[in-house]
């Protein structure tokens, strides 16, 4: 339409305009060309700013595709009797070039600002998912899509879905892309390999936001309005075509053992038996020489594969080796490593789930036939512990370095920047004391519960994934406690609340490096009536 308007009477203008209901519907304007590109709404008009800011309000370079904010003196305030939705939509943001932060609104679209200072609008944010734990705006990878769609001279059309697919047992993110070189028959899903895109979306996204699958496709279907069909997309018959294109090999036979590398017969074996769990646990049917990772599995599948090496076959493995070593040969390696090296004095030192060897339940003295499981049947697990009376007390080695437990190796993983398992977190916990609370009472109850509890007193080495318990002399005067009196400073009962909101954001704001101590902060506060 473009061309057959500007192709035909060269005296024609056309301008593409883009704007939002509450910015006063126009704020961009564009004088499109035969050469120009169709996304392109050009620059702000007079009076009104624009930036494109990540999901943290954070400022982003020319060609990142991020959030759409705009102010001018066309802004709403806001929406009539709807508080909560003009807080999630108008906030006060700094723009480029000014030394106070104004109030702005999210347009709900995705855009970047080229080389010419121009804004391409690619996308919506409208499609909210949770994908692994993590919240996840289809409509940002569909704008990565197309933008580098666009750059191969392609259509740019992207629709991402969560969806079923077969041999998974959880939905997965899915792109379904435009493209001439697409194959004819798009009335089936039929993944096809997209290395090319993968990379790229791999250097601007978290893992967890880049597609396990690739559908490329001649045409996307719309709906009667004209609108992508997004729920046809998430239904669409699925066909396997390409196994280059899918994290399912071939049935495990002769060929299996052919492609393991590793010559022993030990690891040959393991191999076998982490094939053997992995089918069980996923439905999915791989090879020695396939990548875990890469096949989508999620840290919670991994760790039910760990759980069932460990009950069923007496495999010591971490989540840390499918990160480590991406191929299941590889992994079998290094497990065959570790059971050559297991020390069963470390591992009975370690006080939490799988590598407890001793607990309640493992070895129920008879003398206590009141306990609730006094008349349970349990099966106590086989140990490197034959017997109660091996267990010897080492006093010396109480604060040596030792294992952690399956649950710290993901939240350890999950504070790395190239790992996205949604398990790194802190908790905040706020209290209403009475006004004439005693500091030095709270400080030397404090004191007690460091000295009383080792798990207070835990360092990590991120590292070499190990824990220590620090002796208490070494931190009995480090406890980190601290006061802050706002009556002091004679403020208003709002300017005390003030005080307190900016110390909650400080503290929900404060990082903590798991190879130092403390781990943990006590902040008091006495305020104003």
């Amino acid at each position: 339409m473009r061309s057959k308007w500007l192709g035909t009477n060269i005296k024609t203008k056309l301008f593409n305009l883009y704007g939002t209901t509450e910015g006063g519907i126009h704020q961009f304007c564009c004088r499109m060309t035969v050469e120009q590109l169709a996304s392109c709404v050009g620059k702000p008009l007079p009076g009104m700013r624009a930036t494109v800011l990540d999901r943290n309000h954070e400022p982003l370079p020319l060609g990142a595709v991020g959030h759409i904010w705009v102010d001018g003196p066309y802004l709403g305030r806001g929406y009539l009797a709807n508080a909560e939705v003009t807080d999630q939509y108008f906030k006060q943001i700094s723009f480029p070039g000014l030394d106070r932060s104004v109030k702005a609104h999210d347009t709900g679209d995705l855009g970047y600002f080229d080389d010419q200072g121009n804004l391409q609008l690619v996308g919506r944010q409208d499609h909210l998912v949770k994908v692994r734990g993590q919240r996840v705006e289809l409509g940002e990878i569909e704008a990565h899509i197309s933008r580098f769609q666009v750059d191969n001279n392609d259509s740019g059309k992207a629709v991402v879905v969560l969806r079923h697919v077969p041999c998974f047992n959880e939905e997965v993110l899915v792109a379904f892309v435009e493209s001439q070189d697409a194959d004819s028959q798009d009335t089936v899903a039929c993944p096809a390999p997209a290395p090319h895109l993968e990379d790229k979306l791999r250097s601007q996204l978290p893992r967890y936001m880049v597609p396990t699958f690739f559908v490329s496709m001649k045409k996307l279907p719309l709906t009667s309005s004209g609108k992508l069909d997004r729920k046809r997309l998430a239904t669409m018959p699925w066909v396997n075509k390409d196994s280059r294109a899918i994290p399912v090999a071939m049935e495990l036979s002769a060929s299996v053992s052919s492609a393991v590398s590793v010559a022993s017969f030990e690891t040959h074996k393991t191999t076998d038996i982490l094939l053997d769990t992995i089918r069980s646990v996923t439905s999915l049917e791989c090879t020695a020489d396939t990548n875990l990772m890469e096949s989508g599995i999620t840290s919670i599948t991994a760790m039910r594969i760990l759980a069932v090496l460990r009950s069923h076959h007496k495999l010591e493995a971490t989540i840390n080796d499918f990160f480590e070593h991406p191929t299941i040969d590889q992994i079998a390696a290094c497990i065959d490593r570790r059971q050559g090296r297991l020390n069963p004095d470390a591992m009975a030192h370690s006080f939490l789930s799988d590598k407890r060897f001793l607990s309640t339940l493992d070895n129920s003295s008879p003398q206590l036939s009141s306990s609730a499981f006094s008349d349970a049947n349990i099966e106590v697990p086989e140990t490197h512990l034959k017997n109660i009376a091996d267990f010897e007390k080492h006093p010396e080695q109480r604060h040596d370095w030792f294992p952690l437990t399956t649950l710290q190796e993901s939240y350890m993983i999950g504070r790395r920047s190239d790992v996205d398992l949604s398990l790194s977190s802190k908790t905040m916990v706020e209290i209403v004391l009475p006004a004439d609370f005693s500091v030095d009472k709270i400080k030397a109850a404090f004191k007690v519960l460091v000295q009383k509890h080792d798990a207070m007193r835990l360092v990590f080495d991120a590292d070499r994934m190990e824990q220590r318990v620090l002796p208490f002399d070494e931190v009995a005067q480090q406890i980190p406690v601290s006061f802050h009196d706002v009556t002091e400073d004679d403020l208003s009962p709002e300017e005390s609340k003030s005080f307190v909101q900016a110390l909650r954001d400080e503290i929900e704001a404060a990082e903590y490096d798991p190879n130092s101590w403390p781990l943990f902060d006590v902040n008091l506060a006495r305020c104003s009536p």
